[in-house]
């Protein structure tokens, strides 16, 4: 009896020990989700560096629980824009959103979130609040530049706010030179190794043509997923006559029964029957 005691408990244990191994399930989907479409967004983006082929080199953190936390808000009202600096030098105008507040392994951070001056103005992009940050994994497993998170104005309806590091990726800066990506300020520096999200590209790194020569390429690229559209289209309407003729080729009454009619020149435009 106490040889079954002692086999039920440690049964009981190990099975309480391989349920709190596995992922959340609800967030673990998210993130794969958002993954799947990450990457493809990355290829139909008319303004990636990036291929299909490239994406072997894309390589993420599995997914882990400790990285995603909630964090306290604090709204930040009446701020002004300032310059945010970007990898190319260029200046752009964000001002400070709200500030968030949250442990991560232990440790108690604050980073602050921003909204664009440029996307207030539209439509599409107007709710888009910004939250960049660098940690102790840049240059060494991550990009060196830091990396984003895309959130939303309606995230921070409540007090408090859910923020998945899972889902923090790299800018178009990690793969190819020739972009302007903001880089994130000192005070959105992450004192710990934020083991989580995208990891650094291992694909050899592109060069980002001029304006005018890109803009070609973004036509050619543009023309020849059309091309594969009209393709589509075209095998699609070919396929359909095919079925329409082997529907009445299988149907020989009615092939029996077809007349031809037509009108016989000179003839006062009498009409003839002629029964095949």
């Amino acid at each position: 009896m106490r040889k079954l005691k002692i086999y039920f408990l440690f049964a009981f244990f190990s099975f309480n020990s391989f349920v709190n191994a596995q992922p959340n399930g609800k967030f673990f989907d998210k993130v794969e989700k958002f993954r799947e479409k990450y990457q493809r967004e990355l290829v139909r983006d008319l303004h990636s560096p990036l291929t299909k082929y490239d994406l072997r080199f894309l390589h993420f953190y599995d997914f882990d629980s400790v990285y995603n936390v909630n964090c306290k808000i604090t709204k930040l009202q009446n701020q002004d824009f300032f310059n945010f600096m970007t990898s190319s030098g260029q200046k752009r105008k964000y001002r400070k959103f709200a500030k968030l507040s949250c442990v991560v392994k232990d440790t108690a951070i604050e980073l602050y979130t921003y909204e664009s001056e440029r996307l207030l103005k539209s439509k599409q992009y107007k709710d888009y609040i910004f939250l960049p940050f660098t940690d102790n994994t840049n240059g060494d497993v991550t990009y060196g530049g830091g990396r984003y998170l895309d959130l939303q104005r309606e995230d921070f309806s409540f007090d408090n706010i859910n923020i998945d590091f899972n889902l923090c990726y790299n800018p178009y800066c990690a793969y190819s030179s020739g972009y302007s990506c903001a880089i994130p300020p000192k005070e959105n520096y992450v004192p710990i190794n934020m083991e989580a999200g995208e990891k650094m590209y291992t694909g050899i790194k592109k060069h980002r043509a001029n304006r005018k020569h890109n803009k070609k390429q973004q036509k050619a690229k543009l023309k020849k997923q059309n091309n594969k559209l009209k393709e589509r289209a075209q095998k699609s309407i070919l396929k359909r006559k095919e079925d329409k003729l082997s529907q009445n080729s299988s149907r020989p009454e009615l092939k029996k029964n077809r007349t031809k009619r037509y009108f016989e020149p000179g003839s006062n435009d009498k009409m003839k029957i002629e029964k095949k």
